[in-house]
């Protein structure tokens, strides 16, 4: 499953990595490779670019790197339109998917450096994590909007959460 998220990553399919990528961690929370991958796909929904994609034939030892090269000519144009959306996200939108990127590449490295983990994943994620770091820092206004507009989701859920009690 975790070879289905990056090859669905390096298509451009995010919204169904993530739902594979949420089995695995249903499954276990405490491995790295999910919560790695899960910071990556929201970095590229929040208009992270292409060429810092990860491999998955290099990811997957046990990977044909010649149905990826396929299923990467056959799903190229979905690479492109990704692409083209990424460059039209707005600053306040893709701080909010950069705050749970930063999130979750911050616990995969935890979880890296808890069992000794690979480098490379560290070190992906690190790269990521300071350019993150780097678009917050001059882009304050947007982050800050970011924050108040989960800050406002967080609001309706409590309400609604008040309003099924009182139905009680």
């Amino acid at each position: 499953r975790l070879a289905c998220a990056r090859l669905l990553l390096e298509l451009g399919l995010h919204d169904r990595a993530s739902l594979v990528l949420e089995s695995c961690q249903r499954e276990n929370d405490a491995d790295p490779e999910p919560w790695y991958l899960f910071g990556f796909c929201y970095y590229r929904m929040g208009g992270g670019r292409a060429g810092a994609g990860i491999d998955p034939a290099a990811a997957d030892a046990d990977a044909d790197a010649e149905e990826l090269t396929a299923a990467r000519e056959r799903f190229a144009d979905v690479g492109r339109r990704s692409e083209k959306a990424a460059d039209a996200i707005a600053d306040s939108e893709r701080a909010a998917y950069w705050a749970d990127a930063k999130e979750c590449l911050m616990r995969a490295c935890q979880l890296c450096e808890a069992s000794d983990g690979d480098p490379s994943v560290l070190s992906h994620a690190g790269d990521l994590i300071t350019e993150i770091d780097a678009f917050i820092a001059s882009h304050p206004e947007a982050a800050a909007e970011a924050v108040d507009d989960d800050d406002d989701g967080d609001e309706e859920d409590e309400d609604a959460g008040d309003d099924a009690m009182d139905v009680e």
